[in-house]
């Protein structure tokens, strides 16, 4: 009987053992684990660390710049009403240049006798440059170049 119980508490040892060995293992894996998660939370927190830092920088390079910033946006609002004053001087002088080619070329339809007649260029500008030739090749007794 004694025998019997020495096998049995020697199987119940072995099983044991057994186990501790699987959770020894397990305690090993976890420790690794924690380990690693260690190693990372030290890394996030100097990480957190140095943030407000580089936080404070970019807010002071920010603050550096923004002078500059203000005074492009000046800048630009300045040029945009320069643009659209321009654009409204050349819109004036584009309406002045094709009322007085119109205004040149109804006569000189009547006086070719030709309903037709256009004085030659594509656009107003150079139908009025084209003119100005012709008139001025008149003036010196040279035929106008076509």
């Amino acid at each position: 009987m004694l025998t019997r119980q020495k096998t049995r508490l020697e199987g119940q040892v072995s099983a044991l053992s057994t186990q501790n060995s699987t959770l020894q293992g397990e305690v090993n894996t976890v420790t690794t684990q924690n380990t690693r998660l260690q190693d990372q939370v030290d890394a996030l927190t100097a990480q957190n660390t140095q943030l407000p830092r580089t936080n404070t920088t970019l807010q002071n390079d920010l603050a550096a710049v923004q002078p500059t910033i203000a005074a492009r946006d000046t800048l630009i609002a300045q040029l945009q009403a320069q643009l659209a004053a321009q654009t409204q001087v050349a819109t004036a002088m584009t309406t002045t240049v094709t009322a007085s080619v119109d205004l040149v070329e109804v006569p000189l339809q009547q006086a070719f006798n030709s309903p037709n007649f256009t004085i030659p260029g594509t656009t107003p500008a150079e139908q009025l440059e084209n003119l100005t030739e012709a008139i001025a090749a008149l003036k010196n007794g040279a035929a106008p170049r076509r």
